[in-house]
This record gives structure tokens, C-alpha cells and sequence, in this order.
């Protein structure tokens, strides 16, 4: 893996994680640039290298909060028999979760990220994966206990 991908990893990640543990602390509402920065140890300035919006990286951050409903999720599926039955049930699992994290579950599916998600989500690929040569690559995966990683 060659340093400058090494280094671009590891700044999402540090930006990340700042804001996971300021919205642990604080809560999503209280978030900053200019405290994510202070607490990855860096000017809230170097965040938008990587982030084109705030709202860019509260969106990947939030993802860390999903973790239990998703792992809920299949077990109330397991109790529909029907296809009406199954979304109905999905519906119930994300309701009672998304109710008892709605400034995440704003974030993650209403919030307005300035550009379509899907867009965002590759810029930040493209960061992850500008410098990768040959056959394989990077991306984000879900594993390890505390939710997504840059991988």
C-alpha cells in the first residue's frame, strides 16, 4: 500500500472518529468542524480535504450508530412468512430504532448532504482509491465491533 493511500486512510478515519466520539459526548446537534479538528489534532481547514460538507462526515460517522439495527433486523424478519409480513416487520425494526436515535437516523436518511449521497460516497471512495494500483482496492466495510472502517 503505498504511503500517500496510507495517509488518506488514516485522515478519514482520525475525522471519523472525531466525530463519533464528539456525538457520543455531546451529541450530534453540538458537532463542529472546529472540534472535530481539535479532537483528530488537526485545523477544522484540513477536514474539507477530504470531506467536501460537514454534513459528509456526520453521515459517515452516524453509520457507527445503525450497528444494533441492523443486527435486530434479520430477526424480525425471521418472523414474517409473507413479503407484506417481511416490509412491514423491516418497517417495525426501524421505527423503534429510528426513534430512539432520531437525530442519526436524520442524518443518515433526511438530512440534506448538498450533494446526492451516492456522490458523496464516491468522492469519498475516490480519496481511498486515487492512489491504488493494479487488481483489488479499498473501500468501507462493516466489520469489527464498532461499525464501518475504511478498509
Amino acid at each position: 500500500m503505498a504511503r500517500r493511500e496510507i495517509q488518506v486512510k488514516r485522515m478519514l478515519q482520525y475525522f471519523v472518529d472525531a466525530t463519533v466520539q464528539l456525538i457520543e459526548e455531546e451529541g450530534i446537534e453540538n458537532v463542529s468542524a472546529r472540534k472535530i479538528g481539535e479532537r483528530a489534532g488537526y485545523t477544522s481547514s484540513t477536514i474539507y480535504n477530504y470531506f467536501d460538507e460537514l454534513s459528509h462526515l456526520i453521515y459517515f460517522a452516524s453509520m457507527r450508530f445503525v450497528k444494533e439495527y441492523l443486527q435486530e433486523l434479520p430477526e424480525y424478519l425471521e418472523r414474517g412468512q409473507t413479503y407484506v409480513e417481511k416490509y412491514i416487520l423491516s418497517w417495525e425494526c426501524f421505527c423503534k430504532h429510528s426513534f430512539e436515535k432520531p437525530q442519526i437516523y436524520y442524518a443518515l436518511y433526511i438530512a440534506d448532504l448538498g450533494k446526492r449521497t451516492d456522490e458523496m460516497v464516491n468522492h469519498i471512495l475516490n480519496l481511498l482509491t486515487q492512489f491504488r494500483f493494479g487488481k483489488g482496492g479499498i473501500g468501507v466495510t462493516n466489520e469489527g465491533e464498532n461499525g464501518f472502517r475504511f478498509v
